[in-house]
């Protein structure tokens, strides 16, 4: 999968150094690391480099613009929004936390669900 890193830098737990990622640059990620209490991506820069970074540094791309995630916290407009996206991996599906572009719309759809779009992407996401 690819991501675009958002420039993030904030991390508790040992990562490669993000001197390395250039904001808004484009990463392939090769592998998903999931600790339990946190997730790391090993990805891939075009320069061939591999390192291992907090995954709320990252925003995924995708042909698809559209994506399911869950969250505790309501989406605010204008601001960038936490959040664990749902993704089949390895056969597996898996929830990865990330930090969104800045939200650009929010609407309440029912049932905790809010659709929420932002620079890059949609999101549907489960408040729970």
């Amino acid at each position: 999968m690819k991501v675009l890193y958002n420039g993030e830098r904030a991390t508790l737990y040992s990562c490669s150094n993000p001197d390395n990622l250039t904001n808004g640059g484009i990463y392939e990620v090769i592998k998903v690391k999931d600790y339990g209490f946190h997730t790391n991506f090993v990805i891939e820069g075009d320069d061939g480099q591999y390192g291992e970074y907090n995954s709320l540094w990252f925003e995924k791309i995708q042909e698809e613009t559209v994506c399911i995630a869950v969250s505790n916290k309501i989406p605010i407009r204008g601001r960038k929004y936490n959040c664990k996206v749902l993704e089949a991996f390895d056969g597996e599906v898996r929830p990865y936390g990330i930090i969104t572009s800045t939200v650009r719309e929010t609407d309440y759809l029912g049932n905790h669900i809010y659709k929420v779009s932002t620079d890059n992407m949609i999101y549907y996401v489960i408040i729970g």
